[in-house]
């Protein structure tokens, strides 16, 4: 049950950060393109481009929620397992959330709710 709920909270957060009106602000400190560095036909990949990636944003909340002990490496520690570093930990809390906002976002798709 725990594990359900880092996994809504993650794609959760990730989806305001990413989408919400909420999070705009914190996007609006981001420009998408400068013009002073243009890349490929005029855009430039920035931190901006990333903040506004659901999962990408989603790799960076597992990775937080770590240190309030949540995700599925401490299952595994209370399981017995025994991960000691909080580095590994909020390593693997990183990948499975980014994998599990990708997996989520393309059901999205699949049923409409978003574009892939």
């Amino acid at each position: 049950m725990l594990l359900l709920l880092w996994m809504l909270a993650v794609y959760g957060l990730a989806d305001v950060i990413a989408k919400a009106r909420i999070g705009a602000p914190l996007r609006r400190l981001f420009p998408v393109s400068r013009p002073d560095r243009p890349g490929v036909d005029g855009q430039v990949v920035t931190f901006a481009h990333l903040i506004r990636c659901p999962k990408c944003v989603g790799w960076w909340v597992a990775g937080a929620l770590t240190f309030l002990h949540l995700g599925p490496a401490e299952s595994l520690q209370a399981l017995g397992g025994s991960i000691t570093s909080a580095l590994l930990r909020a390593g693997l809390n990183a990948f499975a959330g980014a994998a599990w906002c990708w997996m989520l976002h393309v059901v999205l798709c699949k049923l409409g709710a978003e574009e892939l």
